[in-house]
Parts: C-alpha cells; sequence; structure tokens
C-alpha cells in the first residue's frame, strides 16, 4: 500500500508525502498521528493497528479540520471523512460458506483470526460465526487470534492440533485473515 501511495506522490508535484510506520505500535501510532495534527498536513491517512485505542487521535484530526481518510481497518465510530476497505463481515460468509461447502456434512473448526481489536479480523470472525452457526453439524471448537503473521499462531497451535491427533477427530481449520 505505500509503495503505491508513493508512487501516485512521486507524480504529482504539489504533494508533498510524509509516511510514518508505527511497527505494529499503537503507541506509536497515537503518537505520529499527534505529530501530524500539531505540523497541521492537509489530510491523513491511516490504518489503524487496532479500532478503539485510535478512535480518539483521529476524532481530534476531524475536530482540527484536518481530513482523515482510514483504510483497510476502522476506528469506533463514523468520525472520520472516509473509509476504504473490503466488506469484511461479507468476507467472513464467505469463508463460513467455503468451509460447509468442503465439510462433508460435519466437522470441527479451529478458527484463526487476525489480531484481537483489529476490525477486520473482528468482523471476519462475526460473518464466519454467522454461517458457522447455520448449520448443526460444524462448531467452531477453539479461536486462536494472531497478529497477522502466521509465526503468531504456531505455538497457540501446537495443543488443538495435539489433541486432534489424540483423539483421532477431524478438524476443519480455517484463517479468517487470508
Amino acid at each position: 500500500m505505500n509503495s503505491s501511495i508513493k508512487i501516485e506522490a512521486s507524480l504529482q508535484p504539489e504533494v508533498e508525502l510524509k509516511i510514518s510506520d508505527a511497527n505494529n505500535n499503537i503507541e506509536k501510532q497515537i503518537d505520529d498521528i499527534e505529530r501530524f495534527i500539531s505540523n497541521k498536513v492537509d489530510v491523513i491517512i491511516v490504518s489503524p493497528i487496532q479500532s478503539k485505542p485510535l478512535t480518539a487521535v483521529v476524532e481530534k484530526s476531524i475536530k482540527a479540520g484536518i481530513p482523515v481518510l482510514v483504510v483497510d481497518r476502522k476506528i469506533d465510530g463514523e468520525k472520520y471523512t472516509a473509509y476504504l476497505g473490503a466488506d469484511n463481515i461479507e468476507i467472513g460468509r464467505i469463508a463460513g460458506r467455503y468451509i460447509i461447502s468442503h465439510s462433508k456434512g460435519s466437522g470441527k473448526i479451529i478458527e484463526i483470526t487476525g489480531a484481537i481489536g483489529s476490525s477486520p479480523a473482528y468482523e471476519r470472525s462475526l460473518g464466519f460465526g454467522q454461517i458457522i452457526k447455520e448449520n448443526k453439524h460444524i462448531k467452531i471448537e477453539n479461536t486462536i487470534h494472531g497478529d497477522w503473521e502466521g509465526e503468531s499462531v504456531k505455538e497457540p497451535l501446537k495443543e488443538p492440533l495435539k489433541a486432534i491427533l489424540i483423539l483421532n477427530t477431524f478438524f476443519l481449520i480455517t484463517i479468517a485473515w487470508l
């Protein structure tokens, strides 16, 4: 996403682009936005690491007269200029329908989600759960929260997978954040 923004900005000589990467650190992301507000930038584009913690600073930007484009992940509330992102509830429903259509009628699921507190993880899980609950023969047995990186779920996944081998039970695994 940053690469695409840089390319487009380079084609617009009147645009001065400043990018700040919080490296998945919510406090740094808030500080970066605060700095942009203090510097009175023309617009802020943000992909919130987590919804709730970023809400106040986004609203502060709006109150300061700086438009905010929220990308990919939402804040709590609707005090931003525009949102650009997917319908994550529908993405979850599509994943649920896919699992059901390939389940041979029954199964148990270990659901792997993205980071706790991020709107895509919450919304995808919500849509996924809505569809799975409609089928009485398929059940979500366990949910593991990752941080959008495969490495983050390796350790938490070990125990549930051992249980599968011990119980000789058939599990379907879905990654709700793909």
